[in-house]
């Protein structure tokens, strides 16, 4: 992890902080780049989207999109929070603070304002940040796509009814060319350059392993392009609303308070429901996070449309602009630092050394799916299951002889190789697999086969090197699989890791 992503809040904070000075210091400027917009579309934040949208866009396999249907969890909850609870609990908070708590602050006109604005934020689900949401928390690229395509292709017919039905009027004329813009713009463009980018790395290898590799390498390269895109976006967004957040400090507050919880809310919503579900991580993290942030560009361009631009709805859908990004970056590490929403049978547990001998159930208060990296935590695997209890689950250790390690050495000796020779592949030298495999002294195939296991899923790994493999899994019948599932999930039930 590079500096810049080991401390990326502390350059989101600085770049607030710039871009509200900068606002305030050069608003001309700031006005100037504003004006370069198309039906409320910034067309600089969209240049910079697609800096953050565009790796996650290289990484999608559309080849894996037909398994998609295997998983319908994560779509079920995302399509329920979205449509079903968001828009309802964002008008009901409105009227709580504007109507009740924050009454005598506010007069009732521009409280109506305020709750219009939330109630437009609440209906709009994100469509292009939460790319970058998702690859912060390692979500599915795939699955991430295609919850945001059905979510954007519901927002068609939805938005309007249901905004009518909250506001209370029936003339809601919903902005098209925002909406088909910012689609084409955040989504097809990004995912077009995405899918050509990996075409043209994939045509350049022998087979799927190495072009597989190359694809690893190349978005590991552009990376860096993505966090600068966010730190600019962040620059641009509060650089541009800097002297609203200097002569209105008290109205921004009021305004925050009803969207952090709301924020919050549903995040912890649909988090809870996918642990609940047994959703995988990379899953459940997208979509939660899909129905935390909103589509602020629709909600802006209706505000205006229907109030006017120095309305009080168009100012609430601006705050939200500015609340969402570091509410969004207060979730990515609470999201990694819980991988919990795996189901699979085995897991790991991990800790403190300081704990001392005596381990009972109230010390398995973590676990984990993939390696503790504190030094100063014990990791080990047992094969487990939970069981319901009233009072939360009980911890079952499997008895007999399944404990009883049993390591394969050949197998061990193969996954080593394998992540040997993947690094080899995708530490910039660009050599090909079949120089590889002269090097080695082994033919292309059998190489093939080796690097591939480098894609094993990171517990199915520290299972094997403890020798807590299935029984009938061997290095024989790892090199028979002509195709070796890239979804973790999909690799523990193929390779008989899950219960």
């Amino acid at each position: 992890m590079s500096i810049f992503e080991r401390y990326l809040s502390l350059w989101v904070g600085l770049c607030i902080f710039s871009g509200v000075i900068l606002g305030n210091l050069f608003p001309e400027i700031f006005v100037a780049l504003s004006r370069f917009e198309y039906a409320s579309v910034n067309l600089f934040v969209a240049v910079l989207i697609w800096a953050m949208v565009y790796p996650m866009m290289v990484a999608v396999d559309f080849s894996s999109l037909r398994h998609i249907h295997r998983r319908p969890k994560g779509l079920v909850i995302t399509l329920i929070v979205n449509w079903l609870i968001k828009p309802f609990t964002m008008a009901a908070l409105g009227v709580l603070f504007f109507k009740s708590v924050f009454a005598g602050l506010i007069n009732p006109t521009d409280a109506d304002q305020y709750i219009a604005g939330l109630i437009l934020l609440g209906a709009a689900p994100c469509t292009a940040m939460v790319f970058v949401w998702s690859q912060m928390t390692r979500g599915d690229a795939n699955y991430t796509l295609v919850q945001v395509s059905l979510n954007d292709v519901i927002m068609i017919f939805a938005f309007a009814p249901i905004v009518a039905l909250l506001l209370g009027v029936t003339d809601i004329q919903v902005p098209w060319e925002t909406l088909l813009l910012s689609v084409g713009l955040y989504v097809v463009i990004p995912l077009t350059a995405g899918a050509l980018t990996r075409i043209a790395l994939l045509r350049q290898c022998d087979n799927n392993v190495e072009g597989n590799a190359r694809v690893a390498h190349f978005t590991g390269t552009v990376k860096p392009f993505s966090i600068f895109g966010l730190l600019a976006t962040v620059i641009l967004l509060f650089g541009f609303q800097g002297h609203v957040i200097v002569e209105q400090p008290l109205l921004i507050v009021l305004i925050a308070v009803p969207l952090l919880i709301q924020s919050y809310g549903i995040f912890v919503l649909a988090y809870a429901a996918a642990w609940a579900w047994r959703v995988p991580h990379n899953v459940a993290a997208p979509c939660a996070l899909i129905g935390t942030s909103n589509f602020f560009e629709l909600a802006v361009a209706v505000a205006i449309g229907l109030f006017g631009l120095n309305s009080g709805a168009a100012l609430v859908t601006v705050v939200g602009v500015l609340v969402e990004v570091p509410v969004m970056l207060s979730l990515v590490p609470i999201v990694l630092a819980d991988d919990s929403t795996c189901g699979q049978a085995r897991r790991f547990l991990c800790v403190q050394k300081s704990s001392g001998a005596a381990l009972n159930a109230y010390h398995l208060v973590s676990v984990r799916c993939q390696f503790c990296a504190q030094p100063d935590l014990i990791t080990f695997s047992l094969p487990f299951s939970f069981r319901r209890r009233a009072r939360g689950e009980k911890l079952l250790i499997a008895g007999g002889n399944s404990l009883s390690p049993n390591p394969d050495t050949q197998l061990i000796t193969a996954v080593a190789l394998g992540h040997r020779w993947f690094s080899e592949l995708t530490n910039g030298s660009n050599a090909s697999l079949s120089e590889l495999a002269k090097r080695h002294g082994v033919d292309r195939a059998d190489a093939s086969r080796i690097i591939r296991l480098a894609l094993l899923a990171p517990d199915i790994v520290e299972a094997i090197l403890k020798g807590r493999q299935p029984r009938d899994l061997s290095l024989r019948r790892l090199k028979r699989l002509t195709n070796l599932p890239l979804v973790w999930e999909e690799q523990r039930q193929v390779l008989g890791f899950t219960s």
